[in-house]
């Protein structure tokens, strides 16, 4: 659609509207048609020899040997539908691993904690669940320091503005905290505390922070691939919180 006919629509209501619940009916066969077909790929992947590692919110680069999933899975090849505010679509107990990066701060609290729920049903006993997501504490950090950001926060204050110029962000802190929080589609984003709450309301233990793509668990290194859809791998690293749980 050409920005001038966008700009019609959105002057018409009756026209803008039409388009929205036109749009909305689309998207809602576009799913149905994704669930009632995504079953073959989940038993067959259930069926393998594990062990069964479960991606939410693969994106672009799905990991090899994981059951991918998207809220769009037309991005790569493979990837499953799941919306992960909805009750997913796998047994108990199906998984030794479940990853999900960049995408909790997407969905509400409600639906965050429907989502840690479902993957504590379907993981494993003594599995893992890790989660990668922005640091709340650490994108405010930009703004309340006496001293102002620090070099990192600077520097990424710095990468964001120059990365999303087209949203005409000043190189300032509050400029790029406001941008955090709600650009992307970002929700409810969380800091380590009530990350490690939810994850323990949840009913996980042993949680743990690690640094994005380590791990002490070998089969959970080198999962982070944020950077390499949206650049600059120091920036995403220092904006981004990972966090591992286990179920006892």
């Amino acid at each position: 659609m050409t920005p001038p006919l966008k700009a019609r629509f959105k002057e018409t209501p009756a026209l803008f509207h039409a388009a929205k619940t036109a749009q909305a009916v689309l998207n809602a066969a576009q799913r149905a048609g994704w669930r009632a077909t995504r079953g073959f790929a989940i038993d067959r992947y259930l069926r393998a020899p594990g062990p069964h590692g479960l991606a939410l919110g693969s994106g672009h680069h799905p990991p090899a040997g994981w059951l991918a999933t998207d809220l769009d899975p037309t991005v790569a090849s493979g990837v499953v539908f799941l919306d992960v505010t909805e009750p997913f679509p796998f047994p108990d107990q199906a998984f030794d691993r479940i990853h999900s990066e960049h995408l909790v701060e997407h969905v509400s609290l409600a639906g965050g904690r429907a989502m840690l729920a479902e993957c504590r049903r379907v993981l494993k006993r003594g599995g893992r669940l890790r989660i990668a997501t922005p640091d709340l504490a650490r994108l405010a950090s930009l703004v309340t320091s006496l001293a102002g950001p620090s070099p990192e926060g600077a520097d990424y204050v710095a990468w964001i503005a120059r990365t999303f110029r087209d949203e005409r962000l000043e190189p300032r802190a509050a400029d790029v905290l406001n941008h955090g929080m709600r650009a992307w589609g970002h929700v409810f984003l969380y800091d380590e505390g009530t990350l490690r709450d939810e994850l323990l309301r949840a009913g996980f233990a042993a949680v743990t922070r690690h640094a994005m793509n380590e791990s002490d668990d070998p089969g959970m290194r080198g999962l982070e691939t944020h950077a390499e859809t949206v650049g600059g791998e120091p920036h995403v690293a220092w904006e981004t919180m990972v966090l591992e749980a286990m179920n006892p």
